[in-house]
């Protein structure tokens, strides 16, 4: 998947990172790798925090970019970390995650839910994103709200209704 996403990210680097002159030439293909990175861990953090039915519904595609908290978290986390690791100022710094991680998720969940295109499946990005917790789930099902969500909490905690399948049931109305 990381090499993948890193694709994604590079072919979008070009107005956000490369010809962005607050970006050091030197420090390009260290902020795209970097920003790769950083746009799993954000997505693994908002899996592991609770976030599971936001971060489906965006990668599945029932929601859209344009202020999406999931997002809105990848573009403050990436922000953050360029700032830090890179020395950018704030406004660079968010230049670059605004100019990229839009576009970048965009074209995941486009490539995602194109059944024409295997670089990336909804399966394969959860099993990565939860440590392999996911192995073998219908992604289809939980997109249409046709599954047990009972089962989902089990392979999450180990219980029936508690922890992230219970918030899971609790959104969906099981």
């Amino acid at each position: 998947m990381f090499e993948n996403l890193l694709e994604l990210v590079k072919g979008n680097a070009t107005d956000a990172i490369i010809n962005n002159s607050a970006v050091p030439n030197e420090h390009n293909d260290a902020v795209i790798n970097h920003a790769s990175g950083s746009i799993i861990e954000s997505l693994k953090g908002q899996v592991a925090g609770g976030n599971f039915a936001e971060v489906l519904s965006t990668l599945g595609g029932k929601s859209g970019m344009t202020n999406n908290p999931v997002v809105s978290n990848i573009i403050s986390s990436l922000s953050s970390s360029i700032m830090s690791k890179f020395g950018l100022s704030q406004e660079a710094a968010a230049s670059v995650s605004n100019g990229l991680v839009p576009n970048v998720m965009s074209q995941l969940v486009n490539k995602t839910n194109d059944p024409g295109d295997s670089s990336f499946d909804l399966g394969g990005i959860f099993n990565t994103l939860s440590g392999g917790k996911t192995q073998g789930m219908d992604f289809s099902n939980l997109l249409s709200g046709d599954t047990n969500l009972k089962d989902i909490a089990s392979k999450f905690t180990g219980t029936d209704a508690t922890g992230i399948g219970g918030m899971l049931g609790n959104l969906f109305g099981k």
